[in-house]
Order: C-alpha cells, then structure tokens, then sequence
C-alpha cells in the first residue's frame, strides 16, 4: 500500500530510508542536512538537524546513510563530517572516524548496515571492501569478497539472520557472508 505524504513535499535529496519497529520512517535529507522522522501515516513528526552527543552537540551536514537495528538504536553516516553517528534510542549520541583511505577512515562511502549483534558495517567505493565495525566505534575488520575480491560493489544490506550482503554491480551478484 501506499502512504499518502502530504509532508513529503519538503525533501529535498534523500538518500536513505529505514522503518523502526513501531513503523515510523527516518528519511535521511542529504540535500537539506537533516533525518526526518514520519510516523507510520506518513506525517512528518520530527526534523532532526543535531543530536546531543557525549562530547557535546552533533550537528549534520550531510546524511547520506541511515541504518538500525533490532533495538531501535540510530546508525547514520554523515558524508559531510565523514563521520558514523550512533544515536541510541535513549540516551546521547557518539561519532567515531575521519576522512581518509586507509582502513577506519571513510572516503567515498556506498552504503551502511548494522546486524543484530551491533556490527556496524561500512562500504568503501575506492577500497572496494566492507569495513567492520562496534556499535561503540571500535574498528575489528574489513572484507574484501569472498573467494575473489570484489569487483564493484555498489550497495549493502543485512538480513533477518545477520549475514552481510554485498551487491555486485555487474552481476547482479550478491555476496552472502555469515553473521559475525
């Protein structure tokens, strides 16, 4: 079905789109630098322009990715900030990263997903690898394919079983990698 969005009118570059648990949209605004939150009907609640962090407020500038996990917990990436953003569902906000290429840094960012465990994970357009992350920041890993490396991923997901997916732009190949 359809939901009808008389508030729709004011995106101005989405990027990005989840549904929590309870049906509400969080829209990721990359063009106007915000998150907005619409409630299951499809009316606009909340435009969300900073977070209160751990170290002081988190402005955006420009999310690019949103992602969440079973808990309702905030993972977005900001392409502005070249940051990760971790807002819980209750309580402040933290950011982890910098610009860069080398592994923990972000540079030409393609998706974001989190898994039920927490496992944050980041797709790298130059490195051509996902890397691995804790919901607290912490750099484990990356991957770079499976029995080959991989070719052009251009996108991410993560199941209902926390196996990471990695779309392959000339397959279309997806790879399936287990859970952490």
């Amino acid at each position: 079905h359809s939901i009808p969005g008389p508030d729709f009118h004011e995106l101005k570059q989405v990027s990005s789109l989840i549904i929590l648990s309870g049906g509400e949209m969080v829209i990721a605004d990359q063009g106007a630098g915000v998150l907005r939150l619409f409630n299951a009907a499809g009316s606009q609640k909340e435009v969300i322009s900073s977070f209160e962090g751990v170290s002081g407020t988190i402005r955006l500038l420009k999310p690019q990715f949103v992602a969440t996990d079973e808990f309702n917990n905030l993972v977005i990436y900001d392409a502005g900030l070249a940051k990760v953003i971790v807002k819980p569902a209750t309580g402040k906000a933290w950011s982890f990263g910098e610009k860069g290429s080398k592994a923990g840094q972000f540079d030409k960012i393609l998706g974001l997903a989190v898994d039920g465990g927490g496992y944050i994970y980041v797709l790298h357009g130059g490195r051509k690898q996902v890397d691995i992350y804790t919901l607290q920041g912490s750099y484990l890993t990356w991957i770079s394919g499976g029995l080959e490396a991989f070719i052009d991923p251009i996108a991410i997901g993560v199941n209902g079983k926390s196996e990471l997916h990695v779309l392959e732009r000339g397959g279309p190949d997806v790879i399936v990698f287990d859970a952490l």
